[in-house]
């Protein structure tokens, strides 16, 4: 995710104006909700189920019009590396995170959702491995069902789930503005399984940034709708039209999140690179937006593809990748597959629009390929992926006089001799109760700037920490104390213990290992 002040206010390496327009988004975010209780953030240190082979078949028709989703959900999985038998399943119910103006989530610069334009997913009928489940609740963030027979250790499970989903009347993530529907958070996911506490991950939304906790999944989805619209998601699409009505099928071989965007008024285009292909779905009444624009995204977004193919290993959407015009504002966000962007800028905003992109493509590596708990670590997910796309800014456009306040030589020579406000590798939901600064200082730049000190120590040691990272977890989850092991094999105990200082200090000076270092 991008909010919208860390990327529009870095020309001229104006990187102070982040923070400030960051912690701006982030004092209305956690404000504009007074008192309200974040439920607690599941740790990262805990045993969880390692489910195998788990598959999501979704067959729905999209009223847009009126906003509804209706769908069916086959979620198939082996109940791997469990001991005892489970006598419950659970799911994550994200889009009633917007059924309440004191639970919507708030990430751009849109107002909470007016009462008769509030969100939510009702399911109506569960049955597991052929057995009806006859009661069960599903008003709030997390369904669990009660099962009449236990799922044993390695058996291969089959959930079946009916439900019908409004979105609401946003510019938020998941929401319809502007003829534009963007069913991002709209379907049940699987939740992760606590083999200690026997019990499931059933945390609430976070009021700002992301709170996933997903495993990667295949999906199959084949979907309905008015035949006026087109339809892209993050799996490799094919529309058509059938008795009068557009169908499209999909298919995501890795994911996390199945995103659907929808209206009667994109246009697509197409290039392919080697064996990647991109498409750019464009909002056609935005006139603004020209065909060299268009090329200029292609090229930007190809180039920051193959940087971070180099250095985070191989690019998992290489099949189909969608880079979507939507009325989110404030704010961009990436699910598996696909780029949730605002209005395309045209060519007078030079490459603070690229950049966003190419920041919601490092995405594609940091969180959708390599998971992380971005609940409990959002430096993960986010700080991770600010660093790499200034990374790339910094060696592959280091003689672009255009894009160099992009680089990582800018966010250094602004914040020397500055404290970071943090600490960095607290939970988002400590980041929804702090201050102006705390969020964007600490997850976005402190990470950065923390990485970027290894990098300075030795770069070539840094890229094979990125290296482990991509090699060992890829498809499965990192943890801080994966990070702090790849990073003690490289450079020390040291350096290491100096690292986690930067990240669990509640301020720390930049620079801290750098101290009588040039940078």
């Amino acid at each position: 995710m991008y909010k919208k002040g860390v990327f529009i206010m870095r020309k001229h390496s104006l990187w102070g104006l982040i923070s400030t327009a960051v912690a701006v988004l982030v004092l209305l975010s956690a404000c504009s909700i007074p008192g309200i209780p974040n439920s607690s953030t599941p740790p990262e240190s805990e045993n969880v189920a390692d489910f195998s082979n788990i598959h999501y078949q979704l067959i729905g028709d999209l009223d847009v019009e009126n906003r509804v989703a209706t769908g069916t959900q086959t979620t198939t999985f082996t109940a791997s590396s469990i001991a005892e038998p489970l006598d419950t399943v659970g799911f994550h119910l994200y889009a009633n995170s917007y059924s309440s103006p004191e639970t919507s989530p708030s990430m751009g610069y849109s107002s909470i959702p007016a009462k008769d334009a509030l969100g939510r997913i009702t399911v109506t009928e569960a049955t597991v491995n052929g057995n009806k489940i006859e009661k069960f609740n599903s008003e709030g963030q997390f369904l669990e069902l009660k099962l009449p027979e236990a799922i044993q250790p390695g058996e291969t499970v089959e959930v079946t789930l009916v439900f019908n989903t409004k979105v609401p009347v946003s510019t938020e993530r998941f929401g319809c503005y502007e003829e534009i529907c963007s069913y991002t958070q709209w379907h049940p996911l699987l939740a992760k399984y606590n083999v200690d506490t026997k019990t499931w991950d059933d945390h609430n939304y976070a009021l700002q940034g992301e709170s996933d906790y997903i495993d990667d999944a295949s999906y199959n989805a084949t979907l309905t709708y008015p035949e006026k619209y087109t339809a892209v998601t993050g799996g490799v699409d094919n529309e058509k039209v059938l008795d009068g009505k557009k169908q499209l099928t999909a298919e995501l071989e890795h994911g996390r999140i199945f995103a659907i965007i929808i209206s009667e008024h994109f246009e697509i285009k197409e290039k392919t690179f080697d064996e990647t292909t991109i498409r750019t779905v464009h909002d056609s009444r935005n006139t603004d937006f020209t065909e060299k624009d268009n090329e200029n995204l292609f090229t930007d977004a190809n180039g920051a593809i193959s940087f971070f193919s180099e250095k985070l290993g191989e690019f998992a959407y290489a099949k189909q990748f969608d880079i979507v015009e939507t009325a989110v504002e404030g704010f961009a966000m990436e699910y598996s597959g696909l780029v949730q962007m605002g209005y395309f800028f045209n060519g007078q905003h030079d490459y603070q629009f690229y950049d966003v992109v190419a920041h919601e493509i490092g995405h594609q590596w940091m969180y959708s390929k390599i998971g992380s708990n971005s609940a409990s670590s959002p430096f993960i997910d986010e700080g991770f992926t600010t660093f790499i796309t200034a990374y790339y800014y910094e060696i592959e456009h280091q003689d672009n006089p255009d894009a160099e306040y992009l680089g990582l030589s800018s966010l250094a020579a602004y914040y020397t001799g500055q404290t970071i406000h943090g600490p960095i590798g607290e939970s988002v939901y400590y980041f929804d109760k702090q201050g102006a600064y705390a969020y964007s200082d600490a997850v976005y730049s402190g990470t950065a700037l923390a990485l970027n000190e290894l990098r300075l120590l030795d770069g070539q040691k840094l890229d094979a920490v990125l290296a482990a990272i991509a090699d060992k977890h890829s498809y499965g989850f990192v943890t801080r104390n994966d990070i702090y092991s790849y990073i003690e094999e490289q450079y020390g105990v040291d350096t290491k213990e100096q690292f986690m200082y930067m990240i669990n200090e509640p301020y720390y000076k930049y620079p801290t290992m750098l101290i009588g270092t040039q940078l």
